[in-house]
């Protein structure tokens, strides 16, 4: 003990934490590797009943079916330590590194063309093509008609949905009061009146004048109470696919 009442730690007990740890994880791989392989062998079972289902009355093509469908205990072991290994591969990676190397792979820059090639397959299973066109590009999120983001359907609350006033318009902002104090001006976007100073030649919305828009994610068109085809306008069906290509306004100002 110190004299300031704090333990000290000795090396024999630092050795016997780090042998502690080494065991926490050699358990926890355990348990992955029994959870994995029962997995795989439920995979195998099933695969086996939709063999038999398919030809329960040919010998030969049903033979042939379980031998292709089954794994032997071997082929087992080998699928689950490779995806244990896999995962070490990815944990130690990390998110960053691992993002610049799937983006370096499906943009053709790096790695073997048959591995991109098996990349992109195995990406297209993770990430297949959304049955809408209008939805958003990852499953599960969905595709906003007011900003043109994506959003997560079930996080979706008053604030997230955020679009400034125009700065560039065809139709400049109207200045409809003034005297020596103030100017009022009317905005070509939402047509709401913002307060300025009185000498200003013209307004350019900032922080200070609010937002154009700020509420929901909209899912549909009956959502919006109005596109003022400025800011807010319908979206562009013109993407791959079908999708919405419609570039987002501002949701901030510069």
């Amino acid at each position: 003990m110190s004299k300031k009442g704090q333990l000290l730690t000795t090396p024999a007990a630092m050795k016997r934490e780090t042998s502690q740890i080494a065991a926490n994880q050699e358990v926890l791989r355990q348990t992955q590797r029994t959870s994995l392989l029962r997995e795989a062998t439920e995979l195998t079972e099933k695969s086996v009943q939709r063999a038999l289902t398919k030809s329960p009355r040919d010998p030969s093509v049903t033979s042939r079916a379980l031998a292709a469908a089954a794994l032997t205990p071997t082929e087992m072991t080998e699928h689950v330590e490779e995806r244990l290994r896999l995962l070490d591969v990815v944990r130690a990676t990390g998110p960053e590194a691992m993002f610049e190397l799937l983006v370096g792979l499906l943009s053709g820059s790096d790695g073997d063309l048959r591995v991109r090639v098996e990349v992109q397959r195995a990406l297209s299973k993770v990430f297949p093509r959304p049955a809408d066109a209008s939805a958003g590009l990852v499953p599960g999120l969905s595709h906003c008609k007011r900003c043109h983001q994506s959003y997560d359907p079930r996080y979706n609350v008053d604030g997230d949905c955020q679009i400034a006033h125009a700065e560039n318009t065809a139709s400049p902002h109207e200045l409809i009061k003034k005297n020596t104090k103030e100017s009022i001006w009317r905005t070509a976007c939402c047509h709401k009146d913002i307060t300025a100073d009185p000498d200003i030649p013209r307004l350019v919305p900032g922080p200070e004048h609010g937002l154009c828009f700020s509420g929901r994610h909209a899912a549909s068109d009956k959502d919006i109470d109005w596109f003022n085809c400025v800011t807010i306008v319908r979206c562009s069906t013109s993407g791959p696919g079908g999708r919405c290509d419609r570039e987002p306004p501002k949701s901030s100002y510069t």
